[in-house]
């Protein structure tokens, strides 16, 4: 395996971890009293069959993670797509997976990360480097949306309400969890999360959820703008 390889697996390594840092967050400032009656353990439930159910979401935040701060805005659906850009230390990698293929965007920064000259930005920069489906496998299976809502739902803490809050123009019912954290979930409708704030410790973040069932179809980058892994040197 090239050096430029074992790189890029590094750095895509990055996602998976900020994303899977997501596991340990449970989110907002409380209100007025919320008007309905149902208790903290029966919008747990619903907000776990509304989430088992939905086909895709959009996470916008930041979490902590070795110390570092990562910041996310990415798109998941549930066959296993994700778009969008995870940053931490001022680099910023821009990702697309389809199937099972995992792009990610070359730029001066990820060049930097990967130790590799700046000379070779006129050929990468712009373009997307391919990761094959044999090391895809080993370094996104952690991005999938089930694969994250699962880690998420089978970690929560015992939960009380505590009042409510808007989120995005949204009213939200607020969940005050034993360990520090708390959820605002959707008030109406589906029970779905709309914001995450883990407490401050090694986990520290805070993450909103939008586009539920309403992300975009994710496709890969043009034929054209993606660099193969056996066309660089390394």
């Amino acid at each position: 395996m090239t050096r430029m390889r074992m790189r890029i697996r590094a750095a895509a390594g990055l996602a998976v971890a900020a994303i899977m840092t997501l596991a340990g967050c449970g989110g907002s400032s409380a209100s007025a009293k919320p008007a309905d009656s149902r208790t903290a353990a029966t919008i747990i439930g619903q907000m776990k069959a509304a989430m088992n159910d939905a086909t895709s979401v959009h996470l916008t935040g930041s979490v902590a993670h070795a110390g570092s701060t990562v910041g996310i805005d990415v798109s998941l659906t549930r066959t296993g797509g994700l778009a969008g850009s995870v940053g931490s230390g001022g680099v910023t990698l821009d990702l697309i997976k389809t199937g099972d293929l995992i792009y990610i965007e070359a730029n001066s920064a990820f060049l930097k990360l990967a130790h590799e000259p700046a000379t070779l930005c006129p050929k990468l920069c712009g373009k997307y480097v391919a990761v094959p489906a044999s090391q895809a496998a080993t370094m996104t299976g952690d991005l999938s949306m089930s694969k994250l809502f699962g880690d998420l739902l089978g970690s929560l803490p015992h939960f009380a309400r505590t009042g409510t809050i808007t989120i995005g123009g949204e009213q939200a019912l607020v969940l005050a969890g034993s360990d520090g954290s708390t959820l605002d979930v959707a008030a109406h409708g589906n029970a779905y999360p709309l914001r995450a704030i883990a407490p401050k410790s090694a986990k520290a973040g805070e993450i909103t959820f939008s586009q539920w069932n309403a992300v975009p179809v994710i496709t890969a980058p043009p034929a054209g703008q993606v660099v193969n892994l056996s066309q660089l040197t390394g």
